[in-house]
């Protein structure tokens, strides 16, 4: 069992969509990326970004389920981005 499963909150609304992660992104993360992807989509946000400032450890496993959750492109809609922001270096909903 995972120590600090992944937890994600998704934010935002039609223009802008932010999923938060928390803890281990792994092979277990798998059922809390779908659902936030979902949560993601479902605002109808044409950028998705991905938060990763509060992630405690990330393996190769993760890496490709973050890619195959949120690959941008024309199939696959909204387009994504991702950081790793220091405590302080964003304001609550940063310009697109």
């Amino acid at each position: 069992m995972n120590a600090n499963p992944l937890e994600a909150t998704v934010s935002g609304d039609g223009e802008h969509a932010r999923i938060v992660l928390r803890g281990r992104i792994d092979r277990d993360g798998d059922a809390a990326l779908a659902e936030a992807s979902g949560r993601a989509a479902a605002l109808g946000a044409p950028v998705v970004e991905l938060d990763f400032s509060a992630v405690d450890y990330i393996n190769s496993t993760g890496i490709a389920l973050i890619v195959r959750r949120g690959a941008p492109g024309p199939s696959r809609g909204p387009c994504a981005r991702a950081h790793r922001a220091l405590p302080g270096d964003l304001p609550d909903h940063p310009p697109v």
